[in-house]
């Protein structure tokens, strides 16, 4: 079975771990020895000059990409998280503007916290919206960015999740959330024109599944 994996770094790059890269466009690829030092090649591609707006995609092609992700991992502090992609009754999305980009509702999971339960304390926290069920998982993303000078591994689980809650939304202010709103389709379209690429993704592959 065909694995892939797609690592946003400082969301003006992408690194694609494949079994197979026949069908999949690189700007570079990775070779074994760039890998095995991963970070300080990370360090390097950041500081590469790029035309306004291009999103740099590298493809690692490894035979057992899972164990690959594995390597990175272990070279790289690992932070797990989970959030929500919740729509309410008119399927409008729970949206939050956070540090200027619209978002989804996320957090890191507590010691000894399910992914699942990690995933609705968060959104209650960040939005005040509750009566969460979840539907189904809606994947898993990697996000890498610098955290007290040190690179970090951010994986994210998300849950599709529908809320019958009639609560005015709230934002958690001392998260740095201004603004929570539920987002029509119009809207969605608004909001990933200001949003990380993770983000971008989750909210296209949603988009595909409601609208098709």
């Amino acid at each position: 079975m065909h694995q892939s994996y797609k690592i946003y770094i400082s969301d003006a790059i992408r690194l694609i771990i494949s079994d197979s890269v026949s069908n999949i466009k690189a700007d570079y690829t990775i070779t074994d020895a760039e890998f095995s030092d991963i970070e300080n090649y990370i360090t390097n591609w950041v500081m590469m000059p790029r035309p306004k707006g291009k999103i740099f995609q590298f493809v690692y092609e490894s035979n057992h990409p899972q164990m690959a992700l594995a390597d990175l991992a272990r070279q790289i502090n690992i932070v797990e998280s989970a959030g929500g992609i919740v729509t309410n009754v008119k399927n409008e999305v729970l949206m939050i503007l956070r540090r200027g980009k619209w978002d989804l509702p996320k957090g890191k999971t507590e010691i000894g916290e399910k992914t699942k339960d990690a995933a609705v304390r968060e959104v209650i926290e960040e939005t005040g919206v509750d009566e969460l069920e979840i539907v189904e998982s809606a994947g898993c993303t990697y996000h890498i960015f610098k955290q007290s000078g040190k690179w970090v591994l951010k994986e994210t689980q998300w849950y599709y999740m529908k809320s019958a809650s009639s609560k005015e939304p709230k934002p958690q202010q001392e998260e740095d959330i201004v603004q929570v709103k539920w987002c029509n389709k119009n809207d969605i379209e608004f909001a990933k024109q200001n949003t990380y690429s993770n983000i971008f993704d989750l909210l296209t592959i949603y988009q595909e599944r409601m609208y098709k």
